[in-house]
């Protein structure tokens, strides 16, 4: 009796025979895909997190430092106008000395006229009494002295928060102003000192902040 004859492996193919894929396969790649996906998901949000933290870190005191730095640079020109209003307020006082030294009867007059080291005490010892019944001389003492206290309050705000060159920026021009005492002439020339120091305390700021210029 002749052999069976084996079935073609093509027609077996389209009948449906041969090995299949167990029927957990598919679940398997799908749920292996999803954990991947979710793996991928975490890593890029736990990294994007991370620098948004870091910028935050870096950048969390600039509000601070921008507030604090604008008013320095505020009492800074608050300062320079003070200063010009205490010179003219100088030469007015001298004035009014100068006025009252001429109204001193002859003898008086000639007396002083003779004696350099005794007009020198009497014109001092007059402008320091118009200065102290000068309103306008008080009133610029008081703003002068509450100026001072803020620009003292200020740097130490800025000595915590700010970096260094910025700290020593500020220091430079708060030391630069020394506006409780202001009795001499040079205030224009001290103002244009501070003017520059002013000048590179905002550059450092802008630069700090990162502001386009």
């Amino acid at each position: 009796m002749p052999p069976t004859p084996s079935p073609d492996p093509l027609l077996i193919q389209m009948v449906g025979g041969g090995t299949s894929a167990p029927w957990w396969g598919v679940p398997v790649i799908a749920g292996l895909f999803l954990v991947i996906g979710a793996a991928l998901a975490f890593i890029f949000n736990l990294t994007l997190e991370a620098r948004k933290q870091r910028t935050t870190t870096l950048t969390r005191w600039d509000d601070e430092i921008r507030k604090n730095v604008a008013d320095v640079l505020r009492i800074h020109y608050a300062v320079g106008k003070l200063w010009a209003q205490q010179v003219l307020l100088i030469n007015n006082l001298w004035f009014e000395v100068a006025v009252k030294r001429n109204e001193l009867p002859g003898d008086k007059l000639a007396e002083l006229e003779s004696d350099t080291k005794a007009a020198e005490d009497w014109n001092d010892a007059q402008f320091r009494i118009k200065q102290m019944t000068s309103k306008d001389w008080n009133s610029n003492s008081e703003r002068a002295a509450a100026y001072q206290e803020e620009l003292y309050s200020l740097q130490a705000k800025i000595a915590i928060a700010a970096p260094p060159e910025l700290r020593s920026a500020t220091e430079a021009l708060i030391d630069k102003l020394q506006i409780s005492s202001y009795n001499d002439f040079d205030r224009y020339e001290r103002y244009a000192e501070t003017k520059a120091l002013a000048e590179t305390l905002a550059s450092k700021v802008r630069k700090h902040l990162k502001v386009p210029t």
